[in-house]
C-alpha cells in the first residue's frame, strides 16, 4: 500500500493517556489523546508506506485504558489514466507552494485560509460530510505513477464537519466555509502554523485570474499544488 489510515472502533484514554502512531517508511508520527481521537472522528492522520507502529502510553492515574483498531484504510496506486484538463489542450500549470492553500481529503479539493482563520472551498466539496475529513499543507510530490503521498501529521488538520456552511448550486453559486480543530501535535491552527491567509475582496473587473490548487495531473504533480494565470472572460 502507498499509504494508510487507521480507524479506531473504541477507546478509553482517560485524562492523560495517549497513543503515538509512527510511519515505518518515513518515521513521521501523530499523537492522539481522548480529545484528539474524538476530533479526528476516530481516524488517524494519513501515513505514507504500508506499515505503522502503534504505541499506547498509559498515565499512572488512568484506569481501564485501551485502544481498538478495526480497520486499516489503504491508498490506491495511480495508473496514469488520461485526464481532462481545465487548461485546454495544453496543461501549462506550474508547481507552486503558496502557504495559505491546502489540500482537502478525502474529497480531493482545494481550500484556502481566510483572515479570520476559517477555511473556504467550493460548496460541492463540502456537501458530503463523510468525504471531508482532513486538511493538509506542505503536500509532497506524488509518486511517479500519480499515487498520492502525504505530509507529516504536524501539517494535517481534522475537519470539524459540524462547522460546514455551504451553497452547492453550480457555477456562480458554489462556495463553502468550514473550520478545523487544532493540530494534534503542535496545537496550532492553520493560520498560525502557515502564517498566511488570503484577503477577501470583491473585484468584478480583473484582466486575469490566478487559480492555485491541487487539481489532478499526471506523474508526481497529481493533486499537488500548481498554479496558472488566465484571462478573465466575464464577472458579474
Amino acid at each position: 500500500a502507498p499509504w494508510l489510515v487507521l480507524h479506531f472502533s473504541g477507546s478509553h484514554l482517560g485524562r492523560n493517556s495517549y497513543i503515538i502512531i509512527r510511519s515505518l517508511k518515513d518515521d513521521l508520527w501523530q499523537k492522539l489523546d481522548a480529545t484528539g481521537i474524538e476530533q479526528w472522528q476516530h481516524f488517524s492522520a494519513f501515513f505514507n508506506g504500508n506499515a505503522v507502529e502503534l504505541k499506547l502510553f498509559v498515565a499512572p492515574e488512568d484506569r481501564g485504558v485501551f485502544i481498538s483498531v478495526d480497520e486499516v484504510i489503504l491508498g490506491e496506486w495511480g495508473n496514469e489514466e488520461p485526464i481532462e484538463s481545465i487548461c485546454g489542450p495544453t496543461d501549462d500549470r506550474i508547481p507552486s507552494n503558496h502557504p495559505a492553500t491546502g489540500r482537502l481529503l478525502n474529497v480531493g479539493c482545494t481550500s484556502w485560509i481566510i483572515p479570520n482563520g476559517k477555511i473556504v472551498s467550493a460548496g460541492h466539496c463540502l456537501s458530503s460530510a463523510g468525504s471531508v475529513n482532513v486538511l493538509q499543507f506542505q503536500v509532497p510530490p506524488s509518486l511517479p505513477g500519480g499515487t498520492l503521498q502525504h505530509p507529516g501529521p504536524e501539517d494535517q488538520y481534522a475537519v470539524d464537519v459540524t462547522s460546514r456552511v455551504f451553497v452547492d448550486n453550480g457555477i456562480g453559486a458554489d462556495w463553502g466555509v468550514f473550520e478545523v480543530f487544532p493540530n494534534s501535535i503542535t496545537g496550532l491552527m492553520p493560520k498560525e502554523a502557515q502564517n498566511a491567509f488570503f484577503t477577501l475582496v470583491q473585484d468584478l473587473s480583473p484582466d486575469s485570474i490566478r487559480i492555485t490548487g491541487y487539481g489532478i495531473a499526471t506523474g508526481v504533480l497529481n493533486q499537488v499544488q500548481q498554479t496558472h494565470v488566465g484571462p478573465n472572460a466575464s464577472s458579474s
